[in-house]
């Protein structure tokens, strides 16, 4: 059974790049040393960014072998970015995950009313704008960039009283 935990180490972020997910090994471009050296830096700093009002998660196995690491941060006034890298283990515990963070978005969207989480792919995987939809995403093709494509999850706004 997959566990949800807030902390986030190197190693665990190592043991992920070393072990990829095949799609995660595409959209990050890890697939050798040096790219997966830059992508440490780089994932190490988006993961400071989430500590900024943002949110960082990590899933593991019985083994406590990381699955999957999600994080989000602010962009802009209402609006955040998020990210997601998995290792293998994550075609094990797909389904779980899926409604676990689908989970978790609405209830940051029950917290950010209003607000809008953006997400790039370039994944070439037949699933991911159903996947993505599942998980609450819309695609917005004017906010791709070359190729990779944009979607966006819309929390509601705020329920207004009506008399």
């Amino acid at each position: 059974m997959a566990a949800l935990q807030n902390e986030i180490s190197p190693e665990d972020l190592w043991y992920i790049l070393n072990n990829p997910w095949s799609i995660s090994e595409v959209e990050w471009r890890i697939r050798d040393e040096n790219n997966r050296t830059a992508m440490f830096s780089y994932i190490k700093e988006l993961l400071q960014k989430t500590k900024d009002g943002g949110y960082s998660k990590i899933w593991r196995t019985e083994k406590d072998e990381p699955i999957a690491l999600l994080g989000g941060y602010k962009v802009a006034d209402k609006k955040f970015t998020t990210f997601l890298i998995c290792s293998h283990h994550y075609d094990e515990h797909v389904m779980k995950l899926s409604f676990e963070m689908r989970k978790t978005l609405k209830e940051k969207a029950a917290h950010y009313q209003g607000y809008t989480l953006g997400i790039h792919s370039v994944s070439p995987h037949p699933d991911l704008f159903t996947w993505l939809r599942f998980l609450g995403f819309t695609y917005m093709p004017e906010g791709n960039k070359g190729d990779w494509r944009y979607f966006e999850f819309v929390a509601p706004p705020p329920k207004t009283e009506q008399l």
